[in-house]
């Protein structure tokens, strides 16, 4: 995709400079942005560790790419909007119909996560291959997306529909260039440009769901937005697709904020009203070039420095950069049995950091702690095959990573990122009487992680 200036989009630096105030401020945890005018990209960043070319679990972002591979079909004959169910599975998948629903079908809304798996099998059954390689031929070879993204599938060979796809923030931001032009990119039409009409309508009444983001109503697996004429694919924790057509603007995001709605009232505070000034602002402040050059110095600058906040940001003081000391040092500890089966942990010095290592399962991970940096590792989970499944479907999802974190005398802390994922587990170790106590929090799920297993 092609990179302009603010300038170039109309965009002035300081609108973009207000929106990452804004997040700073209210401590949002935003980890990748980019927003694009006109099809090009005008301003990106990654909030360190993350990295803007690595991939990125979706979450429920999945489902508008399962409502698009329904659009294809369509296009393509197989399936019609007016198809029952039932008539592509009937005794397969009857169990699903062991109760009644509470309300009348089309009546009240209920978000499903089983009902878009539901689509992702029926693409499966009508093109005779999976839903990815459906979509790998229709949109995402055409739209030149990584040949590495990745979609979790079922024991039964189905992909999660509602969940797992896995993508850059690049391909995330060529779908919504493909949404704003109505199936067509690079001049080609892809998905006739009827079918947009019906998925961006609010087909489902909202508003008595969550509240905030979530009350202006669902069409097709898109969120309408507070704003009118603006939706957006959506995935837990703030995975963002915005698309604002009368304003020719895409908001792309990776995060991990549970409040998630207030990372897009930051884009509504600051970027739309600079959209609306569009080349006024931009014809008002070209006899002074020398203004928007010294503001794009300092977004440019800003963008290099940003980082994620950790969990011991607010800590009392410490020296940061002090060799670790403490009866911690070259010792193993053996774990007591714990949900993660991690078996051992040891502590070694390393000039003015702490190599930790780590006997997760079968596998020996090994990591520096430092407080000058973030430092990558790999982290094998080792978990009993029913715990697996309920977090993914696929071993690997949690093994890049990167850690931070101080230590002084017998106390060490440290945050564990899991990049490809909005996970970030905050580690607190201490002695105790006769070995060690640690504590693990995880800062986002569905499932709350916060345990403490101790060692001797």
């Amino acid at each position: 995709m092609k990179r302009i200036s603010p300038k170039e989009a109309g965009i002035h630096p300081v609108s973009i400079l207000g929106f990452l105030d804004e997040i700073e401020k209210e401590g949002l945890n935003l980890h990748k942005f980019m927003m694009l005018r006109h099809g090009n990209v005008f301003a990106e960043g990654s909030y360190c560790p993350y990295k803007k070319e690595e991939l990125h679990t979706l979450f429920s972002f999945s489902k508008s790419f399962t409502s698009t591979a329904v659009g294809f079909a369509v296009q393509d004959g197989l399936l019609s909007l007016e198809d029952h169910v039932m008539d592509f599975f009937l005794i397969r998948i009857l169990k699903i119909w062991e109760s009644e629903p509470e309300k009348d079908p089309g009546s009240f809304f209920l978000y499903n996560n089983r009902a878009t798996y539901m689509l992702s099998a029926i693409v499966c059954k009508v093109t005779g291959r999976s839903m990815f390689e459906y979509l790998k031929e229709k949109l995402f070879d055409p739209l030149g997306f990584r040949q590495d993204i990745w979609w979790e599938t079922s024991p039964q060979g189905y992909e999660g529909g509602a969940y797992g796809l896995n993508l850059t923030l690049e391909d995330m931001a060529k779908f919504g260039i493909f949404l704003m032009n109505q199936g067509s990119y690079e001049g080609k039409q892809l998905l006739n440009a009827q079918w947009f009409q019906e998925p961006v309508k609010p087909w489902s009444d909202t508003s008595h769901r969550w509240g905030g983001e979530y009350e202006y109503g669902y069409g097709y697996q898109f969120w309408m937005c507070s704003v009118p004429g603006i939706y957006r694919a959506d995935g837990a924790f703030g995975q963002f697709c915005v698309v604002a057509p009368e304003y020719d603007l895409i908001l792309i995001t990776n995060s991990a904020e549970p409040d998630l709605g207030r990372i897009l009232e930051a884009f509504w505070h600051n970027i739309l009203p600079a959209a609306k000034q569009g080349q006024k602002n931009t014809e008002e402040t070209s006899g002074s070039n020398e203004e928007w050059h010294l503001m794009q110095d300092t977004l440019e600058k800003r963008i290099l420095e940003l980082e994620i906040n950790t969990s011991w940001k607010n800590s009392p003081p410490l020296e940061t950069n002090r060799c670790y000391q403490g009866d911690l040092d070259s010792r193993e500890f053996i774990l007591e049995d714990n949900m993660y089966n991690l078996r051992s942990i040891s502590f070694m010095k390393s000039g003015n950091d702490c190599r930790i290592n780590l006997k997760n399962g079968e596998n020996t991970d090994i990591f520096i702690v430092s407080a000058a940096q973030w430092n990558e590792t790999v982290i094998h989970p080792d978990l009993p095959e029913q715990e697996i499944k309920k977090r993914t479907f696929r071993m690997g999802l949690y093994e890049k990573a990167s850690v931070k974190g101080y230590f002084e005398k017998d106390v060490v802390l440290f945050d564990i990122v899991f990049r490809e994922t909005p996970y970030c587990d905050a580690w607190h170790i201490k002695s105790v009487k006769e070995g060690i106590e640690i504590s693990i929090k995880r800062n986002v799920g569905n499932k709350p992680v916060d345990f403490t297993v101790r060692g001797k």
